[in-house]
This record gives structure tokens, sequence and C-alpha cells, in this order.
């Protein structure tokens, strides 16, 4: 005799969302509400820090709102605010890895800019090939000469073509480094 057993489905119950969540939790509600008010710093590497405060918390989406200092406004989640309030470890992990970024950024404006003023540009076409950035000086080469093909600067002729006593006009590589003047 065989028996048979009705099929079994699991459901998991289903997921609150953070506003469900927010309306059931007390704890969760409180520690929620209690950045509202709170002061935010947040800093762009580069650009420096920016102040503002915590005005409001959406439970809809789990979202904070803050106002800054220079009138600009910004909604972020839970988890990227935490990273803007002093005392956090994450507000100590993001502002390391600005301050590293930001000190890298300045090598590498400080670097960039001694090495094209320390580098001596080539005085002729020789020279830049036997440069140790010659393959930056081909490649500018290539660029110049398809410009000057596509807007059709010259027309070649053969010599034999050229009246007796014409003067024929050379040419010559001009090789500089460009620099931000500014």
């Amino acid at each position: 005799m065989r028996v048979r057993l009705a099929p079994v489905t699991f459901k998991p119950p289903a997921k609150q969302t953070a506003c469900q969540r927010y309306n059931n939790d007390e704890s969760y509600r409180t520690t929620r509400e209690a950045l509202v008010n709170t002061k935010a710093r947040k800093c762009f590497a580069g650009y420096g820090t920016y102040h503002g405060i915590i005005t409001s918390y959406y439970p809809r989406s789990d979202t904070y709102h803050i106002l800054f200092d220079d009138s600009d406004e910004e909604t972020d989640s839970y988890a990227n605010i935490q990273k803007y309030i002093e005392e956090t470890l994450e507000y100590d992990q993001e502002n390391a890895a600005a301050l590293v970024l930001t000190v890298s950024m300045d090598a590498a404006i400080t670097s960039a800019a001694t090495m094209t003023t320390n580098a001596k540009e080539p005085n002729h076409y020789k020279g830049a090939m036997k440069a140790p950035d010659s393959t930056n000086w081909i490649a500018a080469c290539d660029v110049e000469m398809t410009k000057l093909r596509e807007r059709n600067c010259w027309t070649v002729v053969k010599r034999a073509d050229i009246p007796k006593g014409t003067r024929v006009m050379g040419g010559r590589w001009t090789f500089k480094y460009k620099r931000d003047e500014t």
C-alpha cells in the first residue's frame, strides 16, 4: 500500500520593509530618530569638508535629509549617514580614506608639474625619437600628421614637375611640453 503525501511548500516569512520595521520596532525607531538634528561633516577629497545638519528622517525610504552650510541639500541612506557623523567607526574610516586620497592627489599633481618642467625638450626629430618619452612624441607626431592631412594643408608633387629655380618650402618639427599655465 502506498501513501501519498501532499506537496509541502515552504514560504519564508515576508521581509519587513524599513517603514514597517520603523512602525513595529521601538529600538529601530529610536536609533533612526536619534540622528535627526545631528551635525554632519562630509569630506570631498581635493575639495574640502562641508558641514551640515541632519534635518529629517524618512521611514518609507530609510533615508535622511541633510542641509549643508552652503545651502546644498542631500538625501542619503542610514548606512551612508554614518560616514558623516563624527565619533562613528564609519566616519573615521571615511576620513582616513579621504585623507589618503587627498595626499595622493597632491603628490601626483606635484610630481606631474615637476616632471614636465625638469624634462628637456628635444630640438629636432631625431632627438625626440631618442628621448626617454619617445613613445609620447611619436603619438603626438601621428596626431599632428593626421590633422594636417585631414585639412589638406599641402599637395604632394614630384620634384621633376617643379620648374627649375623654384624654391621648395621646408619644414621641421617643433617639440614642446604643454604646461597648464593657470
